[in-house]
């Protein structure tokens, strides 16, 4: 699943400390993955089937 058009809103239930929001070009993924604080398996491998997705869908 993409999650599209997000935008930021705090729900009941939400982690105590808020989260940092880095954006950064999907054009620069490859040099995201070498970057030390972009190290999570689970964000690495999001990172990879969302540029995937988003590649179909521009063939399309």
């Amino acid at each position: 699943f993409v999650a599209e058009d997000l935008y930021p809103e705090q729900l009941v239930g939400d982690e105590p400390e808020p989260l940092e929001i880095v954006r950064w070009p999907l054009s620069q993924a490859e040099e995201l993955v070498h970057h030390v604080d972009f190290a999570e398996a689970r964000s690495i491998t999001a990172l990879f089937l969302a540029l995937q997705y988003l590649a179909a869908k521009e063939e399309q």
